[in-house]
């Protein structure tokens, strides 16, 4: 559809003696075309209406997965069999890969298109090749360009987004909502992203504030160091401000001149930026605001917004030195251009009854219950396991000799656990067991000892020691043990065992060194060793210092944990030109 224009609508008019011609059939498939196409566009929008999952298959190829989407014209785009791919390979990649700009992402876009196929032969003699069919499909393009705020998502309908600064691999846009209620708080979200830049960012600026306020003051300074934060490639700050009591106003967020500073590893970049968002102050529900706004300009809007736009379906960080590259990771819908379908809205309504009915059922049974002790659940109930350890004295042993049993995992996963010990008579199930100080039954058993147990939340095991108290003959002495864990131990508050290089990702020049730092967390450190994934990818010393090769690209580096097999770790080193 070379005409991007809806309107007007007309249909062929037929009648007996019609002499029919290209046009009219032209004009036929045009009427049912755009008819179907405007019903697409104004009751579905545009973007994916189910599928089109980007996945990685290899540092190098990724695969688009079947689907079907809406263009911003109301055309259909489906992909009914997998899409695998080469970046490489790919319309737009090498204006990326050649271009002198650190972005270390791209998007990956589809757009409608059609081709012309099957020739055939034009009776009427004139020169040239006619083709019999039009095929629908689409085509798969890379871009460092982002697309316009006012043609992504829904989002456009209840909130403002504007840039605040971008250069020197940096982004730093800031979100406000279009409406807002007299008198409630809003969040004003601040998203930084790091596009590339390798030292730390530090950025502060100022924002006057008219009818609305932020701890009680008409300015806000919003502030934000890299190093404060774990590395990321995007972050978000998140502001509470307060509108007035001011009906039919506008609150306005304006940056303040002058007053924007940036940092790269502490030193100060010469940098402008500017910024001004306006948040209407309504005196009802801000739906009924969002709703009236629609109905009023969605029409202009829509058409307004009739030219070329893609879909974009995934934000595709890379690693690259000159022209070599490895694919790091796959962000997909990174602007959330998704169609919500009928299916979806009908599905999502039945759960969303279904989740008030069962607030309403548990509302009704805690009210039903006052006076009276509610029956605990099974997940609150404390997990137990239960073990013996028996010990091997020898020829028997000494006072105060003690003996210690190996790592023991208790199954109950990471975190605290009570450990209770119990020492037996004999070895044998049935033999008695003596639960605390052995001295109060003295007369009945044949050796008295100390127990202790150590348990490392880390790991999910523990140790047994034994300290005897007096001298015995026993070769053998059987401690039967029980490990307790309350269901409302927070399991997930303990670090994780993982090994980690440091620098996550480096840069180097040709035959340029560096000393790469092994990182432990949950665990004590222990040695490692070093190893080069590339034949010709450099060198690298037992402590861990690397030397680039005499060529550029893009080697992997790893370290392995000498003491602990499954403990690995690797990270890229971008090697370019030294000139």
């Amino acid at each position: 559809m070379k005409n991007m224009k809806y309107f007007p609508f007309e249909r062929n008019k037929y009648f007996y003696g019609k002499l029919l011609t290209v046009d009219d059939f032209e004009t036929e498939q045009r009427y049912m075309n755009d008819k179907r196409r405007v019903l697409n566009r104004f009751l579905y929008g545009t973007g994916v209406v189910c599928g089109l999952n980007v996945v990685p298959i290899d540092d190098m190829t990724i695969s688009v997965e079947p689907g079907l989407a809406l263009d911003f014209s109301g055309r259909e785009i489906v992909v009914d069999t997998p899409a695998v791919k080469k970046l490489s390979m790919i319309d737009g990649f090498d204006s990326f890969i050649r271009s002198g700009d650190e972005k270390k992402y791209l998007y990956l876009c589809m757009d409608y298109k059609e081709t012309e196929r099957e020739p055939v032969h034009n009776v009427t003699g004139e020169s040239g090749v006619e083709y019999n069919r039009y095929q629908e499909g689409y085509e798969l393009t890379v871009t460092e360009r982002e697309p316009s705020q006012t043609v992504l998502s829904d989002a456009v309908f209840y909130e403002h987004t504007s840039v605040i600064y971008m250069g020197k691999g940096v982004k730093i846009t800031q979100t406000c909502p279009s409406y807002v209620s007299c008198g409630d708080t809003f969040e004003l979200k601040i998203l930084v992203e790091n596009m590339g830049q390798g030292q730390s960012i530090r950025f502060s600026y100022d924002l006057g504030l008219t009818c609305l306020e932020y701890a009680g003051e008409n300015h806000l300074t919003v502030m934000f160091d890299e190093e404060k934060h774990q590395k990321e490639d995007r972050y978000e700050i998140i502001y509470r401000v307060k509108a007035s009591s001011t009906k039919n106003a506008e609150g306005i967020l304006e940056l303040a001149k002058g007053s924007f500073h940036l940092a790269f590893g502490g030193r100060e970049m010469e940098a402008a930026a500017a910024g001004k968002q306006a948040v209407k102050l309504i005196s009802g529900k801000v739906s009924d605001e969002v709703r009236k706004n629609y109905y009023r300009s969605a029409m202009e809007d829509i058409l307004r917004n009739n030219y070329q736009q893609s879909i974009y379906l995934a934000k595709i960080y890379v690693i690259r030195a000159g022209e070599s590259y490895l694919i790091d990771a796959v962000e997909p819908m990174p602007f959330g251009q998704f169609v919500y379908n009928n299916v979806l809205a009908d599905v999502m309504g039945k759960i969303g009854r279904t989740e008030d009915a069962l607030m309403v059922k548990d509302q009704a049974d805690f009210g039903s219950s006052h006076g009276k002790q509610i029956e605990k659940s099974k997940s609150e109930e404390p997990a137990v396991t239960t073990g013996h350890v028996i010990f091997d004295l020898g020829l028997g042993g000494n006072t105060g000799q003690r003996f210690f049993s190996g790592d023991i995992s208790h199954e109950l996963g990471l975190g605290n656990v009570t450990i209770i010990l119990g020492s037996c008579t004999g070895v044998r199930d049935e033999d008695s067991v003596i639960y605390g100080s052995p001295e109060i039954f003295a007369d009945e058993v044949p050796f008295r000892a100390e127990l202790a147990a150590k348990a490392d939340a880390k790991t999910g095991t523990f140790r047994i020691g034994l300290r005897l108290v007096e001298p015995t003959m026993n070769r053998y002495v059987r401690v039967n043990w029980t490990a307790i864990r309350d269901a409302k131990e927070k399991v997930h508050d303990v670090e994780e065992t993982a090994l980690l290089i440091r620098p996550d990702i480096l840069y180097l020049k040709t035959r340029e060194t560096f000393f790469l730092e092994p990182e432990f967390r949950g665990i004590a450190p222990t040695p490692v060793t070093w190893s080069i994934r590339e034949e010709n990818g450099g060198t690298i010393e037992p402590n861990g210092k690397y030397t680039a090769p005499n060529v550029p690209g893009i080697f992997e580096v790893s370290a392995a944990s000498t003491r602990y097999e499954n403990l690995r770790a690797s990270i890229y080193v971008v090697v370019r030109d030294g000139e």
